[in-house]
């Protein structure tokens, strides 16, 4: 009997810390600073007697040590502001290639690319009859 509430206290153990870096992952990545006082505003009304360390590199805390309802209160919060992950694919998916230089040798109809090597070889060879 005591096994298996040992068995199911590693489970419990293990999930938390694992819903705990998930948060700490995401407000690691949040660069709005507003965001970030509100998180810190929670932190400390439900936690009052938690100890924060300030220093000019940002505020420490340990995260750890929250009560469960501040990690629940958190997520409710970055899931309400927070943009949603597939507005962010969309945003990266959609950038068009550009290039360095203008490809004036490979018309737009071509179907295949040219290599450098022939590349110059049609420049040279242009050059040749504009100089001539």
């Amino acid at each position: 009997m005591t096994d298996l509430n040992n068995s199911n206290k590693i489970v419990d153990d293990t999930s938390r810390y694992e819903r705990i870096k998930k948060i700490a992952k995401q407000i690691n990545k949040i660069k709005e600073k507003h965001i970030l006082i509100d998180l810190i505003n929670i932190i400390k009304t439900m936690n009052p007697e938690l100890s924060i360390t300030e220093n000019d590199n940002g505020m420490f805390l340990k995260f750890n040590l929250l009560i469960p309802e501040t990690y629940n209160k958190i997520e409710n919060y970055l899931k309400k502001n927070l943009p949603k992950k597939s507005d962010e694919l969309d945003s990266i998916t959609t950038s068009e290639y550009v290039p360095y230089s203008p490809d004036d040798i490979v018309a737009s109809g071509e179907k295949y690319k040219l290599s450098n090597k022939e590349r110059t070889l049609i420049k040279k060879h242009k050059y040749s009859q504009f100089s001539s």
